[in-house]
């Protein structure tokens, strides 16, 4: 056990102390951290997520984020049966605590998007933010390959001689492109929300140890469908940041307020790192209570447990954990397509019924007025 912790230390501390962004199995419970282009979904949106990984290690990878986003709509609807256009704001604060060294981060974000529509169906967003952030380190837990014995894992005393400064200042800026797409402009069956950003790619001092320019640019992408008829939503993630590769694939049912999901978890370390251990695989089980408290304004809770499938096992990490919040208000856009709260709400009756009939009486309205051969 002594050896695969030490192993992972390593790993996560070289001689270029780089901290990665971390990764959120509950990415569709905290957009703005995913991408900037999802501001202005709905009206207003206030998000809180936590995160606590590998409970067994002596010092656990602890993750915090809190954003706020809304959207700039004028009161003066140009559009009464479609979507208006609308520029939103977003903020963001961001704090990690990572590993054997207290590795601190703590991070302000803030931008603005535009979402509009290119035709009914298809719908597009834009975002762009701007980040200014602080790490800082606890150089007298430092522990170096050279200290360490691979046979019993102990750890020798060294002569390292930290640096004069614990900590730096950093800024970059994050791009969002986002999409949605339904198979009918009212009355819709299914939705496919999809997107990709591009962060960090600004070269800038970002190390204690290496006092050049160097870049930690973060790719990453999502993809979700949503079926309203049965209920059930798919989701991938996908995240490229220096050494490492982040795959999720999550299924989620929904039963009256409760949705219930199983994620997997894959992330791939480069060799150049990494030539000891293989990937790192992971299972979660997610909940989310979900309910309409006032007219328009839901409630989310979230939480979601996850185990270690592979070497770095179980037994030696134990379980990890995350819990959200979300509160939010539906715009005007989503309120004239009452459709949407089949999915908030779907044990409402008399919504589920007024939409059924409200389909049939389109389908009939199109059969009657669809042009003769």
């Amino acid at each position: 056990m002594k050896n695969t912790l030490y192993i992972l230390i390593f790993v996560l501390i070289t001689f270029k102390v780089i901290s990665q962004d971390p990764v959120f199995v509950q990415f569709n419970n905290n957009p703005i951290y995913l991408n900037s282009s999802l501001a202005g979904e709905h009206k207003y949106r206030f998000t809180s997520i936590y995160s606590h990984n590998w409970s067994l290690l002596p010092k656990s990878f602890n993750n915090q984020v809190i954003a706020y986003d809304m959207q700039l709509e004028s009161k003066n609807r140009k559009k009464i049966d479609n979507e208006n256009s609308t520029l939103n704001l977003l903020f963001m604060l961001r704090r990690n605590s990572e590993g054997d060294l207290s590795l601190n981060t703590n991070e302000l974000k803030f931008g603005m998007g535009y979402r509009g529509d290119l035709n009914p169906y298809f719908r597009i967003g834009f975002g762009i933010s701007t980040k200014l952030g602080q790490k800082s380190i606890n150089w007298n837990n430092a522990i170096f390959v050279s200290n360490l014995d691979p046979v019993l894992g102990q750890v020798s005393s060294n002569s390292f001689i930290p640096p004069n400064f614990n900590s730096f200042w950093y800024k970059n800026v994050d791009l969002g492109l986002s999409f949605r797409i339904r198979n009918h402009i009212k009355v819709y069956d299914w939705q496919i929300n999809g997107g990709v950003s591009y962060s960090d790619f600004i070269s800038q001092k970002n190390s204690f140890f290496y006092n050049g320019n160097i870049s930690s640019n973060k790719l990453s992408s999502f993809l979700t469908y949503r079926s309203i008829k049965k209920n059930f939503r798919i989701n991938s993630f996908y995240q490229k940041q220096l050494f490492s590769q982040t795959l999720q694939l999550n299924g989620e049912m929904k039963f009256r307020y409760i949705i219930a999901g199983v994620t997997y978890r894959t992330q791939f370390y480069s060799s150049e790192i990494n030539n000891l251990l293989g990937p790192s695989e992971s299972a979660w089980f997610n909940f989310n209570y979900l309910v309409e408290f006032e007219d328009y304004k839901f409630l989310n809770i979230s939480y979601s447990v996850g185990m270690t499938l592979s070497e770095l096992g179980f037994q030696d990490t134990f379980l990890s954990h995350e819990i959200s919040l979300k509160i939010f208000r539906l715009s005007e856009n989503e309120i004239s397509f009452k459709h949407d709260k089949d999915w908030f709400c779907p044990s409402d009756k008399e919504v589920r019924n007024e939409l059924k009939k409200k389909k049939i009486d389109l389908l009939k309205n199109n059969k009657r007025n669809r042009p003769k051969e």
